[in-house]
C-alpha cells in the first residue's frame, strides 16, 4: 500500500479531482469529488464574509445613521468605519446583529434603532419603552436573518434623540456574517 504522503501532489485541483474515502459500512473505497466538498477543510466551512464594529465615542443619533468607527474584525474589508456601511460582497442570507445602549433621562422615552438597506428599505426595528421615572441606561438590539444581493449595503439608524452610552465595545456593536450564499 502506498502512503498518502508518498503520492504526487496536485497543486491545482479541480472539481473533477477526488479524494479517496473509506466507506465504513462496507469497507470499500470510493471517490469523493472535490466539487461535492465545496469550500470545506476537514469539517469546518470557510466563510470569509464576517465583520464586527463598535462606536468608540459618544453620539446622539437623532435619526442619523450610527457610524461604528472601530473594527473588531472585518475579514473581507466590506465594512467602512467612515460611514457605517457594510457592503454585501456575495448574494445570500446574512445574520445581522446590532445593539446600542442609550442613556435614558426620564420616562417615558422610547430608544430605538433601525436596520436599513440601501438607505431606503427597513429590514428590522428594535426599541424599548422606559417606564422608570428617573435616569437609567437601556439597551436596544436587533438580530435578524436577511436576504441581500451583492452590492447592497446596510446601516444602523439611531431613531432616538437620546445619547448613546459609550464606554466599551460590549455596549454598542454592529456585526454580521454570511450564513448561506445562493
Amino acid at each position: 500500500m502506498t502512503k498518502i504522503s508518498n503520492l504526487p501532489q496536485d497543486t491545482s485541483p479541480t472539481g473533477d479531482d477526488f479524494i479517496p474515502s473509506l466507506d465504513t459500512t462496507n469497507g470499500q473505497t470510493r471517490k469523493v469529488l472535490l466539487s461535492d466538498i465545496g469550500e470545506y477543510i476537514g469539517s469546518y466551512p470557510q466563510n470569509p464574509y464576517k465583520f464586527a464594529a463598535w462606536r468608540s465615542t459618544a453620539l446622539t443619533p437623532n435619526g442619523a445613521y450610527v457610524t461604528f468607527n472601530a473594527e473588531l474584525f472585518d475579514t473581507n474589508n466590506n465594512y467602512d468605519t467612515s460611514n457605517g456601511k457594510y457592503t454585501v460582497p456575495v448574494t445570500g442570507y446574512y445574520q445581522i446583529n446590532a445593539w446600542i445602549a442609550y442613556n435614558v433621562t426620564a420616562a417615558p422615552q422610547d430608544p430605538a434603532i433601525m436596520l436599513k438597506k440601501n438607505n431606503a428599505t427597513d429590514l428590522a426595528y428594535g426599541h424599548f419603552v422606559n417606564m422608570y421615572s428617573g435616569a437609567s441606561n437601556g439597551s436596544v438590539s436587533i438580530s435578524t436573518l436577511v436576504y441581500l444581493t451583492a452590492g447592497d449595503y446596510i446601516q444602523v439608524q439611531g431613531v432616538s434623540n437620546l445619547a448613546m452610552v459609550v464606554t466599551t465595545q460590549a455596549q454598542n456593536q454592529f456585526n454580521g456574517f454570511l450564513v448561506s450564499a445562493t
